[in-house]
């Protein structure tokens, strides 16, 4: 059986089909894990960032940032399989190591 290259667009694909919910309680934006394990996720929202460049960008204040962030991360997010999550994460991670 030919297995398909591990490439970021398999990874991506693979992360949007296992991670629910997708998107940010707060604004919509789509989540990112936030961890090797997938037992966090975060908005990807410019105006969920602590780093001024970008939650000033996006035309928030520090606070208004910092609640955003802490009402949209999900801790154990509740479905999608955590076990592929952390797969496609471990992955990621090890790529960053190894570039």
């Amino acid at each position: 059986m030919d297995l398909p290259e591990v490439t970021d667009e398999l990874l991506a694909g693979v992360e949007w089909r296992y991670a629910v919910p997708r998107c940010c309680r707060v604004c919509g934006a789509p989540l990112q894990l936030a961890d090797t394990k997938g037992m966090k996720m975060t908005c990807t929202s410019d105006a969920a960032s602590p780093f001024a460049s970008r939650h000033g960008a996006a035309g928030v204040t520090l606070s208004q940032a910092l609640d955003h962030w802490q009402e949209s991360t999900l801790y154990d997010p509740p479905d999608g399989d955590k076990r592929v999550l952390a797969l496609a994460a471990e992955v990621r991670r090890l790529r960053g190591e190894n570039q």
